[in-house]
């Protein structure tokens, strides 16, 4: 990864950075990271658009992770009801159409962002946004539908 950064205030820059925006009247005003919403690893991390596409792949290829450790994050974790949590280790972990899925979402004062992946269908999607509004895991799936032979139409 080139172009990723964990933002520490006076410690890191982030160069050509998007920043954050939310709507205000007609247009739109900078609501860029406060103090309470980019704490270090849950949000201040800044990304190109290449850096997350190049990470995944790093993951799948087992260039990262050995594929016994990838598998093991993305095992569900068990309540002691034993209920699954559908969380693995980072990884919100469901199935959508009948597919496997592993993924997160990402939200913060001025940014709205997810990764969806589709292990069978070898299929990952990013999306990144610098708004304070919008559905990026609702079009993330509409994207999936609109892929020839990736997902199944209809069910969940």
């Amino acid at each position: 990864m080139r172009a990723s950064v964990a933002l520490e205030e006076g410690r890191a820059t982030v160069v050509r950075r998007a920043h954050g925006y939310s709507r205000e009247g007609s247009g739109f005003g900078r609501t860029d990271q406060s103090r309470t919403s980019a704490v270090l690893g849950d949000g201040g991390i800044y990304s190109s658009v290449d850096d997350p596409r190049r990470w995944l792949e790093a993951l799948d290829s087992g260039r990262l992770l050995p594929a016994a450790e990838l598998r093991e994050a993305c095992n569900t974790g068990t309540l002691t009801s034993g209920e699954p949590t559908g969380y693995g280790f980072g990884w919100r972990l469901n199935t959508w159409r009948g597919q496997p899925r592993r993924g997160h979402t990402g939200t913060s004062i001025g940014f709205r962002n997810v990764i969806h992946g589709y292990p069978a269908a070898e299929l990952s999607i990013i999306i990144l946004t610098n708004r304070n509004e919008g559905e990026p895991a609702r079009l993330a799936e509409r994207i999936a539908e609109m892929i020839p032979g990736a997902i199944p139409s209809g069910g969940d």
